[in-house]
């Protein structure tokens, strides 16, 4: 199960993430400013707009996962059998806030570093790309209940994931280690979705 997956499951999710986030971010762009080596005007409007691309991104990508998914999620996690290390709901929803404070940090890091840099245009394309996946993931998890596609679907992600790390290293160690706990969470979604489609064949859901 990828770890956005659920933070759809409460309310509407672009209007509690703009909610949450969007009267924070001139508040943030400040900060960010103040603490910035480069003070530059050229400076403050790339930090900017990279605030403004990331906290983008994350919004589209929680729409996405609202679209792809539907409705009947806390249904669709009643019926399924799961085995007991499965978190309950209300963590999911947890894991995918953490899931997209990663993915703002990671992109924002990435969007604002100075100068010309063109490893990181394949780094802005690889994590998009786990974005999308994870977003897309949905639509086989609670869409066509397919649990078999919703694990296959995880080894491209968790791919992906993989080799963004040392990729990261590169660029920025910050956003590498940002990354780095979900790494290792994905060893245990990875786990998770193997158990969930092993202990519900379709005839049984």
């Amino acid at each position: 199960m990828e770890a956005g997956s659920t933070f759809q499951a409460e309310g509407s999710p672009p209007a509690v993430l703009s909610g949450l986030i969007l009267p924070h971010l001139r508040l943030l762009e400040r900060w960010l400013i103040l603490f910035s080596l480069d003070g530059s005007a050229t400076s403050r409007s790339k930090m900017t707009g990279a605030l403004i691309y990331s906290f983008a991104a994350c919004a589209v990508s929680v729409a996405l996962e609202a679209l792809f998914a539907g409705s009947g999620i806390k249904a669709r996690f009643a019926e399924l059998r799961v085995p007991r290390y499965a978190p309950p709901l209300w963590m999911w929803v947890v894991i995918g806030a953490f899931y997209y404070v990663i993915c703002f940090t990671v992109l924002y890091r990435l969007l604002s570093m100075p100068g010309v840099v063109p490893l990181r245009r394949w780094a802005v394309i690889l994590f998009s790309s786990m974005m999308l996946i994870n977003a897309l993931w949905n639509y086989f998890f609670f869409r066509t209940r397919n649990l078999f596609q919703a694990f296959v679907i995880g080894f491209p992600y968790s791919l992906i994931a993989f080799v963004l790390f040392p990729l990261l290293l590169r660029l920025d160690r910050v956003a590498a280690f940002c990354l780095l706990p979900y790494l290792f969470y994905l060893i245990y979604a990875s786990t998770l979705g193997y158990h969930l489609w092993k202990f519900n064949p379709p005839a049984a859901i």
